[in-house]
């Protein structure tokens, strides 16, 4: 059979996805570019790359039936982790849109760090740590007893020199024409089930030889990990 698969084309194949499925999801990127639509599982799913200050909302279309079935799905990710909902409200449209630590029920988390850096050094957009980052600086404070900023600076940049892999030098430019990035090489790969193939990455090095011969051994060791010759 040639035709078209009954229901349209393969993108709509599958049944009717579940509220955590349905791509409504759209967040501001630090370039002040929106982003998506997304589901709540690809949302989540960035927990440790997303600053917890970006901005995020769903669009709907379905009338409060969707409505519902969206408020559903994203109370059952509050549960599942735990948390006990108190979300205001649904946020509809990029006017009543949350932070990403909102949206998961790490509001507090955000207001910690807030409190703790002072509002002098918050200023911007998409500054904030990850929430997985500020976590684990948290547990690392704790079983040291240090109330201070760990040594190297800022939580985005506190552990030691990493590995070629690990460096944050990967950039790509988004479905919107925008710039995005740095990333480390591990970032970028881990996307590979939502990156469309035709999207264009590079990296960008200021090290000279021997960070180049660095970076490029760590993507040949890449390559060599998924028997790419």
């Amino acid at each position: 059979v040639t035709a078209e698969p009954e229901g349209g084309s393969p993108h709509h194949a599958a049944p009717v996805p579940s509220a955590s499925e349905r791509e409504v999801w759209y967040y501001e990127d630090i370039s002040r570019c929106t982003q998506g639509p997304f589901t709540l599982t690809m949302l989540h799913s960035w927990v440790s790359y997303m600053p917890m200050d970006v901005r995020v909302w769903c669009q709907l279309g379905g009338g409060d039936g969707e409505r519902e079935e969206v408020e559903v799905g994203l109370r059952t990710f509050w549960e599942g982790s735990g948390k006990s909902w108190d979300l205001q409200k649904l946020p509809v449209g990029e006017s009543s849109s949350v932070t990403f630590a909102v949206l998961f029920g790490y509001g507090p988390l955000l207001e910690e760090w807030k409190k703790e850096r002072g509002p002098e050094n918050c200023v911007g957009y998409g500054v904030a740590p990850t929430i997985t980052v500020y976590q684990n600086v948290g547990e690392q404070t704790t079983r040291e007893g240090v109330t201070a900023e760990p040594e190297g600076g800022s939580p985005h940049h506190a552990a030691p020199v990493p590995s070629a892999s690990e460096r944050e030098v990967w950039y790509y430019e988004d479905i919107s024409r925008c710039t995005q990035g740095p990333f480390t090489l591990t970032m970028l790969h881990s996307w590979v089930s939502y990156m469309p193939m035709d999207v264009r990455v590079w990296c960008q090095l200021g090290g000279g030889d021997g960070e180049r011969e660095e970076v490029e051994v760590g993507l040949r060791t890449f390559w060599e990990g998924v028997r790419c010759f």
